[in-house]
């Protein structure tokens, strides 16, 4: 019997990240994202982000959903 997993060429791995950011600093943030996401999409397998603004007690949310093929 084998112990390592298969995997399937159409998985795939999603990471989320949450950053919260002080009033004020919004566009020092979104800068600094759009490095990120341009680097993470130079990455082997990488499939996409999505990023999803909102509000939270008065500071703003980023929700950054990354996903990669698990064959890269």
């Amino acid at each position: 019997m084998d112990p390592t997993p298969k995997t399937s060429p159409d998985e795939v791995v999603t990471l989320v990240v949450k950053h919260r950011i002080k009033p004020g600093l919004e566009a020092d943030y979104e800068a600094w994202l759009r490095r990120i996401v341009r680097i993470a999409g130079e990455r082997p397998g990488h499939l996409g982000v999505d990023v999803v603004r909102s509000k939270q007690g008065g500071l703003a949310l980023f929700t950054c959903v990354l996903r990669y093929g698990t064959t890269a």
